[in-house]
């Protein structure tokens, strides 16, 4: 296998516009005093055809590369090129198009890279993480690129958008101003976190609901002391019931138990034996999404306390239950 350092400074000389022969390549590189065989250059030539080098039927072949292989090798190194390969895989849909497209030619040398670099453990190390989502895996939403690319690019430039979006309680299409404050991705869904024009309440769109978006002129008017983070981290993303913690006291069974001391509810959680099973109490937000967790676990945890939780708990599964019974 030829090395990855003949193999950068044969795709170095290889134009993005026009072409150039492999004997042209050898030349230039000898007169660099960088001695390879014309054998050499051909098969290096060669081999990097599936990264974005082309060539053409001419005699001589004549090669060329992607407008998007502009390598940006020269200063690549190993830790680089695994974090911009992990990057990719994992962070698409937190970057702008505009600038994953800025990115691409990273992407494409870290790629090219840790091709010639896989015979070590280290290059090796984008193959041994993978991250997996829990829960039930969903298809991202259909959303145009077009239309993603304005709403990104609002969110970047801190200008107001002009949304259709179909709201989750109506069918009706609504057009409207939105104030755009920043995007939440949370698996396979994407928020857009903000304001409507006229309104003082932050809400969140689901990418799902926006059927159309286009640009405006008109600066977006952000709260300076909303933050994003703390936007979340407070639980307005899990439908917030109420703006005071829950102390929750929940009967689990062993199992679910090591679980939770594993990975906790909170920081005080305490958990204490009771006859075969744990009791669990614990200090939570108050949250759809603690109603659709509990939920999920219902033959692992009961909900003692609080008694008006544990009695929406019980409705909801008697609810449920009526609809598998003949």
């Amino acid at each position: 296998m030829e090395s990855f350092e003949n193999k950068r400074a044969v795709l170095a000389k290889v134009p993005t516009k026009g072409k150039i022969t492999a004997q042209q390549i050898q030349e230039k590189l000898e007169a660099e005093g960088k001695r390879l065989s014309l054998r050499t250059v051909q098969r290096i030539l060669k081999s990097l055809e599936k990264y974005g080098v082309l060539s053409d039927t001419g005699k001589p072949i004549g090669w060329s590369r992607e407008q998007g292989l502009d390598l940006g090798l020269t200063k690549m190194d190993l830790s680089t090129a695994i974090t911009l390969n992990l990057a990719e895989k994992y962070l698409e849909q937190a970057f702008p198009p505009s600038l994953l497209r800025n990115l691409e030619s990273h992407f494409n040398g870290a790629r090219f890279y840790l091709r010639y670099e896989n015979k070590t453990p280290q290059g090796l190390w984008p193959r041994k993480v993978y991250i997996h989502q829990k829960g039930m895996p969903l298809l991202p939403s259909k959303l145009a690129a077009e239309t993603i690319n304005v709403i990104y690019k609002a969110v970047l430039e801190e200008k107001c958008i002009r949304l259709v979006y179909r709201s989750m309680s109506s069918e009706k299409e609504q057009r409207v101003l939105f104030h755009p404050y920043g995007i939440v991705v949370r698996g396979e869904r994407n928020y857009l976190v903000g304001k409507f024009e006229g309104y003082s309440d932050v809400r969140q769109l689901s990418f799902n609901r926006i059927i159309s978006a286009e640009p405006s002129y008109f600066p977006a008017i952000i709260d300076e002391d909303f933050s994003l983070e703390k936007y979340v981290q407070h639980g307005e993303m899990g439908v917030t019931r109420s703006l005071y913690k829950l102390a929750i006291k929940l009967w689990v069974t062993p199992v679910f138990a090591r679980i939770l001391d594993e990975t906790p509810l909170c920081e005080g959680q305490l958990i204490e034996p009771k006859d075969d099973d744990f009791l669990v109490h614990a200090s939570v937000d108050d949250t759809d999404e603690l109603r659709h967790w509990l939920l999920s676990v219902c033959n692992h945890a009961t909900v003692l306390e609080p008694l008006a939780l544990r009695d929406e708990i019980k409705q909801t599964l008697r609810d449920s239950l009526s609809w598998y019974e003949d």
